[in-house]
């Protein structure tokens, strides 16, 4: 069954041996997070603190993706993102901004558009792989895949979400990845920065680090309730962060 409603049939990887748990890449995007926005509030004479912050996105991305495929209620999943962008608006505002602020949006925003393109995605290139060979229909829905990720781009541009369009361009190259191994991971990434201008790629890069870390991943899942620290800890730390800059 394909939709938000449910996990996509197949989703269980095999885990392999060593590797990075998605806990572990939890961890590390959460620091390098926590060092991006303690530079970008409390130490902005260290720009360095910025770029290690870099490493976060793509990370929390590719865990994105991977709930999404083992999730046993993508409708409650969506809610959850939902409600706790809807939360961590205020925090982000003044952490970043010092006051309510409507033109920019916090990264669970931006999760959710992805997440929600994720269903639609999902559903056509199912159809896109029930077509053999390159017949016409292969061709429509291939393009109706291009068309659902464009779509979520404007969307995402028009919220003004963290990442822009530039955000649900990644889940779903990371998506097509987790499915077919193909745009590899370091191609995603590369397209992922150059969609953001020449300037913004440039900072961006930094991100790099991400990909080994996440070619490592072993497909181990986090253990259950502790699936939560991510959601309380974003907008918490964001929220201390103003206070901290305010006294």
């Amino acid at each position: 069954m394909s939709g938000i409603g449910a996990a996509r049939a197949g989703g269980e990887k095999t885990l392999r041996p060593g590797g990075i748990s998605a806990d572990a890449l939890k961890w590390i995007a959460m620091l390098t997070m926590l060092c991006d926005h303690v530079g970008a509030v409390l130490l902005v004479q260290y720009p360095v603190l910025r770029l290690i912050g870099r490493t976060a996105f793509p990370i929390f991305v590719w865990l994105l993706v991977e709930g999404f495929s083992h999730t046993s209620s993508r409708k409650r999943y969506l809610g959850r993102m939902a409600a706790f962008a809807l939360v961590s608006e205020i925090p982000f505002d003044l952490a970043l901004f010092g006051r309510p602020d409507w033109r920019s949006q916090n990264v669970f925003l931006t999760l959710s558009v992805s997440l929600l393109m994720l269903s639609f995605l999902e559903r056509a290139m199912d159809a896109r792989d029930r077509e053999r060979g390159a017949g016409e229909r292969a061709v429509w829905q291939t393009a109706a895949a291009a068309g659902i990720v464009a779509a979520a781009m404007v969307l995402a541009d028009l919220l003004r979400v963290d990442y822009g369009g530039s955000g649900p361009l990644l889940a779903a190259l990371f998506y097509c990845y987790s499915r077919r191994r193909k745009p590899n991971l370091t191609v995603s990434f590369l397209l992922f920065c150059l969609s953001m201008g020449p300037v913004t790629a440039l900072i961006e890069a930094f991100g790099i680090v991400a990909v080994p870390l996440i070619a490592r991943y072993n497909g181990m899942r986090r253990r259950k309730g502790k699936g939560r620290l991510f959601y309380l800890f974003y907008p918490a730390h964001l929220l201390i962060l103003y206070l901290i800059a305010a006294s």
